[in-house]
C-alpha cells in the first residue's frame, strides 16, 4: 500500500470514528432527539400602540374596528435548525430508531420537531388564549413554524359562511365610513394555505408551550375600503372574491407577518 493511500485510509477512519462518537452523543436517548410532549396554543396579538385586539390602523390610512374576525388554520409544524437535517442523517445511519411523531417535511425534507394536525376555527377576537393541547415530538432547537389556513371543511359550526376566514367591521378614513363584511378564500392547492417560514427561536422539550400569535392588521394592512362596491339593504359593503379589499387580504394573511410565535418554558 502507497503512503499516499495509507494516509486516505486513515483519514477516513479518523471522519468515521469522529461520526459515530457525535452520533453516538447526539443520538442519545437523553439529548437531541428524544420523544417529548409540549403544548401549542394560539391567540390573538394586539396591535403595537393598540390596547384592543381587531382595532388598528391601516398603511392605507383607515381606522379599522372589527367585531367578526374567525379562520381555520392547521395543520401546523415546527421545523429544526437547517444544520439539523445533517445530524438527523448521521443518527440515521448510525443508531437506527423507531420514529413516532416528527419526521421529515414531505415538500422540502426538513426535520420536523413537532406538529399538530386537527384543523381549528380560531376565534382571533377572543381575549383569552386557545389551547390546543399536546404534542408529541422530538426534543431540539426548533428555528421556523409553518400554519397552514384550512379549508371551509374545517368549519363544522358554519361560522366562515363557506370560507376560509371571515370579517365583519367598519373601517373610517377622512369622514367616510365604511361597513364591511366578507369571506377569505383560497384555491384548494395545498402550497398556497401554506404560512412557511415564521420565525421562532424556541427549544423544544418536555412541558414547554409554543404560543402561535396572529395579527389582524397583516389581513388588511394595504386594503382600500373605499373600492368596495357592492352594498347590501342595510348599508354593508361586501368584500367580494374580486374586490381590491379580498385580494389585500388574500396576500396578508399568507404573509409571515400574519404571524409570530412566542413561548414558555417548562413549569
Amino acid at each position: 500500500m502507497t503512503k499516499a493511500r495509507t494516509r486516505r485510509v486513515f483519514t477516513v477512519a479518523l471522519i468515521v470514528g469522529a461520526l459515530t462518537a457525535l452520533g453516538a452523543v447526539a443520538c442519545d436517548s437523553g439529548t437531541e432527539g428524544r420523544a417529548v410532549t409540549f403544548e401549542i396554543a394560539l391567540e390573538s396579538a394586539v396591535s403595537a400602540g393598540g390596547t384592543e385586539r381587531g382595532v388598528f390602523d391601516t398603511d392605507t390610512g383607515w381606522h379599522v374596528m372589527l367585531d367578526e374576525a374567525r379562520i381555520a388554520l392547521g395543520p401546523i409544524y415546527l421545523y429544526a435548525d437547517p444544520g439539523a437535517l445533517s445530524l438527523r442523517t448521521i443518527c440515521r445511519a448510525l443508531v437506527p430508531t423507531a420514529h413516532a411523531h416528527g419526521g421529515a417535511d414531505m415538500y422540502l425534507g426538513r426535520i420536523v420537531r413537532g406538529e399538530y394536525l386537527d384543523p381549528v376555527v380560531f376565534d382571533a377576537l377572543a381575549p383569552e388564549r386557545r389551547a390546543l393541547g399536546s404534542v408529541s415530538g422530538r426534543a431540539g432547537h426548533s428555528s421556523t413554524l409553518r400554519v397552514d389556513i384550512a379549508d371551509p371543511a374545517a368549519d363544522v359550526a358554519g361560522l366562515l359562511r363557506a370560507h376560509s376566514a371571515w370579517v365583519h367591521g367598519v373601517a373610517t378614513k377622512d369622514g367616510a365610513r365604511v361597513t364591511f363584511e366578507g369571506g377569505l378564500d383560497i384555491p384548494d392547492e395545498a402550497l398556497l394555505r401554506h404560512v412557511d417560514g415564521v420565525p421562532m427561536d424556541v427549544a423544544v422539550d418536555d412541558g414547554v408551550t409554543v404560543v402561535v400569535a396572529l395579527h389582524l392588521r397583516a389581513w388588511l394592512a394595504a386594503a382600500q375600503f373605499d373600492r368596495l362596491t357592492e352594498q347590501s339593504a342595510d348599508g354593508t359593503y361586501a368584500i367580494g372574491s374580486t374586490t381590491q379589499v379580498h385580494t389585500a387580504w388574500y396576500l396578508g394573511a399568507r404573509s409571515l407577518s400574519a404571524f409570530s410565535t412566542t413561548h414558555e418554558p417548562a413549569l
